[in-house]
């Protein structure tokens, strides 16, 4: 299960600015690209019309360095090919995450079934190994059956799957049971 981290940041930028910035990334490598061919087009026209022999040695240097450059870019390339193809695969994702669960009534729906859990955690991740949102409870209840009884609860709200409960004693003032949940979100769910 993928949930974020503080090494894996969720991007809020809305998808619109994603994929512009994505679009402006992809139109400034082309035009590089383009302007590296140009330069390897013209340059030796320049050097035919100079004619000398003395001349072109700056030429062919400069000719040889755009030539390396061209040499990288297509190095490169099948790497920006793979890294598109990751960026599309993680905008149709974030879509997911942006149309398709209205986050309000979800969080008011666990909301209303967690009484009498305290939550001290909610996190939610999108898990792109098996594309879907993975989500994390974490808090505490009283005794070991009000957390059983709270995943029955979850269980009840839309959009949550696969729900799985681990429970720990904690003894401190008094005995309380500390529990995680974990389980996915279903998108395309409103309340």
């Amino acid at each position: 299960m993928n949930v974020p981290s503080a090494e894996q940041p969720i991007n809020l930028l809305p998808i619109s600015r994603q994929i512009r910035n994505a679009r402006s990334m992809a139109i400034s490598r082309w035009v590089s690209t383009c302007v590296i061919f140009a330069a390897g087009a013209f340059i030796p026209a320049a050097a035919l019309a100079l004619g000398s022999e003395d001349d072109l040695a700056p030429v062919r240097a400069r000719i040889e360095r755009n030539q390396q450059g061209l040499a990288k870019l297509h190095a490169e390339q099948p790497k920006l090919g793979a890294e598109l193809v990751r960026l599309t695969e993680r905008e149709r994702l974030l879509t997911i995450v942006e149309s398709g669960i209205d986050w309000l009534p979800l969080l008011g729906a666990i909301s209303d079934a967690a009484s009498p859990a305290r939550f001290e955690q909610i996190e939610m991740g999108i898990n792109e190994g098996e594309e879907r949102i993975d989500i994390r409870l974490v808090g505490h209840v009283e005794t070991q059956s009000d957390a059983r009884e709270l995943v029955l609860r979850l269980e009840q709200v839309g959009p949550l799957d696969d729900l799985t409960l681990n429970t720990s004693k904690v003894t401190l003032e008094r005995e309380i049971y500390q529990f995680t949940i974990v389980g996915r979100v279903s998108a395309g769910w409103s309340d």
